[in-house]
């Protein structure tokens, strides 16, 4: 095992890109979400809502991004190249959405290299409103109608189609994306910025899509609500790009599983289902068969 000693006040100890209220004051000051662990023992991570950064073996800074706010994921793609959910604050509201109330969260997806340089900054507003989903952008002008606020959107996750993937509706060059807030996920070709699909209202609260196939998305489904005091197990679903379906692939019967935020899934080779419980402080591997492995 290999342990990195991730201190905020040492590797960053006045992040240029926070708001100054949002600095940590004691520790832990930060929490970590979205890493990858590179060839050489280097980790690439975010310090969540603070910033992107890359520190080698003995935890040592290599590089830090300090542009954006970046948060939640961390995604390879088969070049080496990451995909990166980032955050801007605005003070005053931007021309470009009006009703959104100061301070105005612009959630980004970014696609930066090893090296830390930023190859690609996608506006997931103005994205949306290029492609002609304006209503999104007010989904949750409630309480405030006809005025939006803040987190209004909750981008959890940004993935590239693998490389290795036969393509179908969904191909090289597209990215999915989740936004939590909006119960949504969609994807965009990163060259063209034209939105192939979008699914809303399939899945609630939902977290960490992944290119199934060419043609399905799977996603950890929190289904965070509760009917008459009750509490609903969250499902890995395979939402699909043709028609918009749903198949349950976990839990089975006399499984259950459930985090009311956060979680995370993966595919493995064998065929088999990695899953994390995030609260419930829980990881377990499915079999074929639907049944717990091990936890």
């Amino acid at each position: 095992m290999h342990r990195w000693d991730l201190d905020i006040f040492r590797h960053w100890p006045e992040p240029e890109n926070a708001p100054v209220e949002r600095w940590p004051k004691a520790l832990p000051g930060a929490f970590i979400h979205g890493a990858r662990v590179m060839d050489n023992g280097d980790l690439i991570f975010n310090y969540e809502y603070f910033g992107m950064m890359r520190v080698d073996a003995c935890s040592e800074p290599v590089w830090k991004l300090p542009e954006f706010m970046t948060h939640h994921s961390v995604a390879a793609n088969s070049e080496g190249d990451m995909w990166v959910s980032a955050l801007k604050i605005h003070d005053k509201t931007p021309e470009s959405l009006p009703k959104h109330e100061p301070p105005v969260w612009e959630e980004y997806v970014l696609k930066v290299s090893a090296q830390g340089e930023i190859l690609k900054a996608v506006s997931l507003p103005r994205l949306l409103l290029e492609n002609g989903y304006r209503g999104l952008l007010y989904v949750s002008a409630i309480e405030r109608f006809p005025n939006v606020g803040k987190d209004s959107m909750h981008l959890n996750d940004v993935e590239e189609f693998p490389a290795t993937m036969e393509p179908g509706v969904f191909g090289p060059g597209d990215v999915v994306v989740s936004l939590r807030n909006m119960h949504t996920v969609f994807v965009f070709n990163a060259q063209s910025r034209k939105i192939k699909y979008i699914g809303t209202g399939q899945v609630y609260r939902q977290h960490d899509p992944d290119f199934y196939d060419g043609n399905r998305l799977s996603i950890f489904d929190n289904n965070s609500v509760w009917n008459d005091g009750s509490r609903n197990d969250c499902r890995i679903v395979l939402l699909s790009g043709l028609d918009n379906s749903v198949e349950v692939v976990f839990p089975t019967e006399g499984e259950a599983f459930f985090t009311l935020a956060q979680g995370k899934h993966q595919w493995l080779d064998n065929g088999h289902l990695l899953i994390t419980e995030s609260q419930g402080g829980r990881a377990i591997e499915v079999g074929e068969e639907g049944r717990v492995i091990w936890e």
